[in-house]
């Protein structure tokens, strides 16, 4: 067969280049992935240092996947990501988190005065600046959005390659992602794709469609957990035979899926001693496809790292 000149240089170029050539231009990979699970701290049940009370522990990581979370004792815990390391801050500085940014501050609101919303930003030294009339929302690469859509640069980043998954809404208005039916999720690109651009990844659709199926005859209820810079989908599904929601589960699963929609991995979960579920708050992905997890069981809280193969 011949071939124009064009036509070689097409092929050569697919057979040299392989797959980075073809992903950046918009193919995914549906290869299966694995997990390895690893415990990298226990505090157990209590009121002293280092020991937690609460149950349902909310988490968030920040850029180098260190683990914060509010231990109920009037303390911030911070684990780092292998577990060689603990650090506490008071809590009666930094009173609760909403969320941690890439470069580890943490993000407190306050109603200091009646009426009065007030964004704390503690930073990783310990220095804090109080912002008034702030109703914090949520923070995307170093800038703090209000619920009025005000903002706030608080580091930048500008188009450097992000630290942490790109924060996806799932709201009404212009939504990065939305629920078209029980479990059936459509997203919009424009989102993730600019996030890929910056490391020469990039997905050239505009949207993704991903069904999450339910199981034997139990009930399925999906949450999005976020994608990673390989263009897979993370969801926590939980099943049940109850109808609502708060209904114990049966079994709890976090399940990837390709951009292309083949489910290509499924982590089991155990379920939580109290309450039998597990909570998307007490899950956290990094840009790598690693997962921390908050697991309690009947002697205390478990922090857990789902190590992608």
């Amino acid at each position: 067969m011949k071939y124009k000149n064009f036509e070689k240089l097409v092929l050569i170029s697919i057979l040299f280049f392989g797959f980075p050539f073809i992903f950046a231009f918009g193919q995914t990979s549906s290869a299966p992935i694995s997990f390895t699970k690893k415990e990298i701290a226990f505090f157990k049940w209590g009121s002293g240092e280092k020991e937690t009370q609460w149950h349902s522990t909310r988490i968030q990581i920040d850029g180098n996947d260190n683990v914060y979370f509010f231990n109920g004792n009037g303390q911030i815990l911070i684990v780092s990501s292998d577990g060689s390391a603990i650090k506490v801050i008071d809590g009666e500085k930094v009173k609760n988190i909403c969320t941690v940014d890439a470069e580890g501050n943490i993000y407190t609101v306050d109603y200091e005065k009646k009426g009065v919303p007030v964004l704390i930003i503690t930073k990783p030294g310990g220095s804090q600046t109080k912002y008034e009339n702030f109703e914090f929302s949520h923070e995307e690469n170093g800038i703090a959005y209000d619920v009025l859509n005000k903002t706030l640069a608080v580091t930048s980043n500008d188009d450097k390659p992000e630290k942490l998954p790109p924060y996806l809404l799932g709201n009404k208005n212009k939504p990065d992602y939305e629920m078209k039916g029980k479990n059936l999720f459509l997203f919009h690109m424009n989102k993730i794709n600019k996030h890929l651009k910056k490391i020469n990844r990039q997905l050239n659709v505009d949207s993704v469609q991903i069904k999450i199926p339910k199981k034997w005859n139990l009930s399925c209820a999906a949450d999005f957990l976020g994608v990673d810079d390989n263009g897979n989908f993370y969801f926590l599904c939980g099943y049940g035979y109850g109808p609502h929601y708060a209904d114990p589960w049966v079994e709890g699963h976090i399940k990837i899926y390709s951009a292309s929609g083949v489910n290509i991995s499924e982590i089991k979960l155990d379920l939580n001693y109290v309450g039998e579920q597990v909570s998307d708050n007490e899950l956290k992905l990094d840009i790598h496809g690693n997962i921390y997890q908050s697991w309690t069981s009947k002697d205390g809280l478990h922090i857990l790292k789902w190590l992608r193969n």
